[in-house]
């Protein structure tokens, strides 16, 4: 399985529905394949200002990531990060065409020992419209309000964060990449 096609299976089953990153509901827990625990899923709700750390399998999180053209493309933004741990909690520094983000990266883990869950906190996602595939053309979208917290999934030293959605479900996370996918290498 290649990295894109097990980035899109983790990704699947890293949906969440709510407003807010202290509301994650796994929309997928029922799935049997599902990569989250829902003890997991408990703790986060009981505790949202707390974040979980990995355990089990050993996966070093911290270091430098810097964006890379996913195989069969040309292009990438131009976006890295940079995590550190200190004191039991993850911080990054997101750096997104000549802006910063910094904060508190949630780690999250499942079934897969050697995948982890990342979310960027503090940060609000750019465009949120939902299912705009019903609408007629002359309608606009409903207006949805916007989450927090940017989502990736972490493998193989490599970061991917689906950036956009499609129709059924239009998103986008970080409006300075015109990318579906960002790919960041640790270096």
């Amino acid at each position: 399985m290649g990295t894109l096609s097990l980035f899109l299976f983790l990704n699947a089953n890293f949906l969440f529905a709510g407003d807010q990153i202290g509301d994650l509901i796994p929309a997928v827990i029922k799935n049997s394949t599902s990569l989250l625990n829902i003890s997991d899923s408990h703790t986060i709700l009981q505790k949202p200002h707390r974040p979980i750390y990995a355990t089990g399998a050993s996966v070093r999180i911290e270091g430098n990531y810097v964006s890379r053209a996913i195989e069969g493309s040309d292009d990438s933004c131009d976006i890295s990060v940079e995590i550190i741990k200190v004191k039991n909690l993850y911080r990054y520094k997101l750096y997104v065409a000549g802006t910063t983000y910094k904060g508190i990266l949630k780690v999250l883990h499942g079934e897969k020992p050697e995948a982890r869950y990342l979310i960027f906190t503090g940060i609000t996602w750019a465009v949120n419209e939902g299912d705009i595939s019903q609408l007629k053309e002359d309608e606009e979208p409903q207006s949805l309000k916007l989450p927090v917290g940017v989502r990736a999934v972490l493998l193989n030293n490599e970061i991917m964060i689906q950036n956009s959605g499609n129709a059924m479900n239009h998103y986008v996370q970080l409006n300075a990449c015109d990318q579906k996918y960002i790919r960041m290498v640790k270096q």
